[in-house]
């Protein structure tokens, strides 16, 4: 894990039950901004295909790890191996640094 992420790690395990939930959504949503760069500019075309693809499976892991805190009201332990994935997930879709800055710039 890159140190952004273990330092955004770091501050996420201090975070209460509601606000890890809030911050997996903030992480969902920007994902879904930073997707937008995978359209043609007025049109329904879709400019990198594999590109989408791959936002999509970080947003819906995303989305699994949500609802696991949702859910079972506690963490699972997987928080760590999860920020792990998001670092790489982040960084192959370049998009890392600017995920972080947003967060980061989210009160929680």
């Amino acid at each position: 894990m890159s140190p952004e992420w273990r330092a955004q790690f770091d501050v996420f395990t201090r975070l209460t039950l509601e606000q890890r939930i809030a911050w997996y959504g903030r992480a969902i949503h920007l994902c879904t901004i930073f997707a937008r760069d995978t359209y043609v500019v007025g049109s329904e075309e879709i400019a990198d295909p594999v590109r989408l693809r791959r936002f999509n499976e970080l947003i819906h892991r995303i989305a699994g790890r949500q609802v696991v805190l949702a859910t079972k009201g506690e963490a699972d332990g997987f928080d760590e191996s999860f920020f792990e994935l998001m670092s790489i997930a982040a960084s192959e879709l370049r998009v890392s640094a600017a995920l972080l800055a947003s967060i980061e710039s989210l009160s929680l």
